[in-house]
């Protein structure tokens, strides 16, 4: 499916500066604006680099009009330690892409994005930034699904997405429950528990009286 592929070493994990979104789980296509933000460092450095990232991130962070700043500072790519491991495929990173660092940003809507990104706060926020950035590139993020959360499978990634938003619009309780969660993740129904009772017709979202089954989503996972 891909001609190149290239993952980068993340050890330290990702620092969430500000998560004004209410919703902790997220399971949905669309709603808020949300963007992707790579930046390629000008120079070999990582840590003047990461530094320079931090700041731009904290500023942001404390602007009202962005409701959301995660930063993510992966190790340079190692050209010498291809990964992930895979064949027939390029896992080369060029020069520019071997020192990246990521930014996750949610705005209301790409109204508040524009009339923020043309104010002085942004501009200040950027001010000397191309000394250790070369590039920037944005990417639009069309659907956000949570699949573990705090170590723990949400609905989401117990059922598959599409499945869990559909339980979650039609309010199925009966297939959001310590027994179903059970039975997927055992294959069997707890001791002593009985799983008969109101089923559901994921692909309608109609309901029937039927035996509760076991069912995973084939969503693509992001």
């Amino acid at each position: 499916m891909f001609a190149a592929t290239v993952a980068y070493a993340l050890p330290h994990g990702l620092t969430t500066l500000v998560d004004r979104v209410a919703e902790a789980s997220p399971n949905r296509d669309g709603g808020l604006d949300r963007i992707e933000l790579h930046l390629g460092a000008s120079h070999g450095n990582a840590v003047r680099f990461g530094e320079r990232v931090a700041r731009l991130a904290r500023a942001l962070a404390a602007e009202a009009p962005v409701l959301k700043v995660r930063l993510h500072l992966p190790e340079p790519y190692d050209n010498a330690k291809p990964a992930p491991p895979a064949s027939d495929v390029d896992q080369s990173a060029a020069d520019e892409r071997r020192l990246i660092a990521v930014l996750e940003l949610v705005f209301h809507s790409p109204l508040v994005r524009r009339t923020f990104h043309a104010s002085d706060a942004f501009k200040a926020a950027t001010a000397g930034l191309t000394e250790h950035v070369a590039y920037a590139t944005a990417f639009a993020v069309s659907g956000v699904y949570s699949y573990v959360r705090d170590e723990q499978l949400t609905l989401a990634g117990l059922r598959g997405g599409r499945p869990a938003q559909l339980i979650g619009r039609i309010g199925a309780v009966d297939q959001a429950g310590a027994d179903v969660r059970h039975l997927i993740h055992a294959g069997k129904p707890s001791a002593g528990r009985g799983l008969v009772g109101r089923g559901i017709d994921l692909a309608s979202g109609e309901r029937s009286a039927s035996r509760v089954v076991s069912t995973r989503g084939t969503s693509g996972r992001r």
